[in-house]
């Protein structure tokens, strides 16, 4: 039933606020550089305006952080413009950065596979793992702990391939019963 539900919302599944808060009392800032990030898949945009909220950046305004996003789905493409995140409305496998790169990916991927290809998550990852900034980007990587524990599938590795493991951390109760998600 819960494969059904994610193909309907095209695998979108927002990360609750609760989440959202204890993440970014998990990152720290430092600087008063501009801060970039990006949601690969922001749905309505809801979890980057709370990200900059809980971050000590109060208004969708403020110019030294910008949030930026792709989203396949063009109703909540338009509901994060509303909401002051510049997005844009494509599939994120075919998204590219232009020049540059972000300082946070956020990424909480559709969780589904593709026919003869594999975990979207793995596949979505692959495509977007270049995007934070080499040596001070970050990646905020929700997935359900058993894409990250399967021995056949090849994320959990990606990761420690490409990123300095910061922490593994599982959602909290009840949380953590809807799909049983960590961030990494």
């Amino acid at each position: 039933m819960a494969r059904l539900i994610s193909q309907i919302k095209q695998g979108y599944f927002p990360t609750p606020p609760t989440i959202v808060k204890l993440i970014a009392a998990e990152l720290v800032l430092t600087g008063s550089d501009e801060i970039s990030i990006l949601d690969a898949g922001c749905g309505c945009g809801t979890a980057l305006v709370d990200l900059k909220k809980h971050l000590g950046f109060a208004t969708a305004t403020d110019e030294r952080i910008k949030l930026g996003s792709v989203e396949s789905d063009r109703n909540r493409c338009e509901q994060a413009i509303a909401a002051g995140v510049n997005a844009i409305w494509a599939p994120i496998e075919d998204a590219t950065l232009d020049g540059g790169h972000c300082s946070i990916l956020w990424a909480n991927f559709p969780y589904d596979r593709v026919r003869g290809k594999g975990r979207t998550e793995e596949i979505l990852f692959e495509k977007t793992r270049d995007w934070p900034a080499t040596s001070t980007g970050l990646i905020v990587l929700i997935a359900p702990d058993y894409v990250l524990s399967d021995e056949n599938g090849d994320l959990a590795v990606a990761l420690e391939r490409h990123y300095a493991m910061q922490g593994l951390w599982r959602f909290p109760e009840p949380e953590y019963q809807a799909f049983k998600q960590c961030v990494y």
